[in-house]
């Protein structure tokens, strides 16, 4: 019979997310993720296979705790869930932008199942944002308004990496511009 387990999973995944956060899966090393955790490797590898299942169970604790879905389907839908989904990213864990969004840059190297994760995810919130766009006074074609918003959305996170600036005044004028 094995050791028990001594550590949290939930606790080592927020730690992991962190040091993926910061680093991304490329330059994150499995000694960073020790560190970050203080897990030994023998431990995390009765947990999990290799570094890349690390990361793609860290990217769905992330999309399961990070409240995105829940934000998108308070009541009553509409502009304020919008503008809370596009502030969303100055405020993640104390890190910048959004992980999944972050993540993305290194889509090519990235496991095959987060990869699905992440596009499963991206589905789920543009339907989301949608129906909100649709709870509003807007005018426009819906969808084309989703796929704006999360185009600025993935503009801001990549912005928010490397600069401390408001982006309260950016969104508040987005928002403003596409009349809704």
């Amino acid at each position: 019979m094995g050791r028990p387990k001594i550590y949290d999973r939930d606790a080592v995944l927020h730690a992991t997310t962190q040091a993926f956060w910061q680093k991304g899966l490329a330059d994150t090393t499995l000694s960073d993720i020790e560190k970050c955790t203080g897990v030994n490797k023998s431990s995390l590898y009765t947990e999990f296979l290799d570094k890349d299942d690390i990361f793609t169970a860290s990217i769905e604790h992330y999309i399961q705790t990070g409240g995105v879905i829940e934000l998108l389907t308070t009541k009553p839908l509409g502009k304020k869930n919008l503008l809370e989904f596009l502030k969303l990213g100055k405020s993640c864990s104390g890190q910048r932008g959004c992980f999944v969004a972050n993540s993305v840059r290194e889509f090519a190297i990235l496991p095959e199942k987060a990869k699905d994760m992440i596009q499963s995810h991206f589905k789920k919130i543009k339907t989301l944002l949608t129906k909100n766009i649709r709870a509003t006074e807007f005018s426009g074609n819906p969808e084309k308004c989703t796929d704006l918003i999360l185009t600025f959305n993935a503009g801001l996170c990549l912005e928010l990496n490397a600069t401390k600036e408001s982006q309260e005044e950016k969104i508040e004028t987005f928002v403003s511009l596409l009349g809704i």
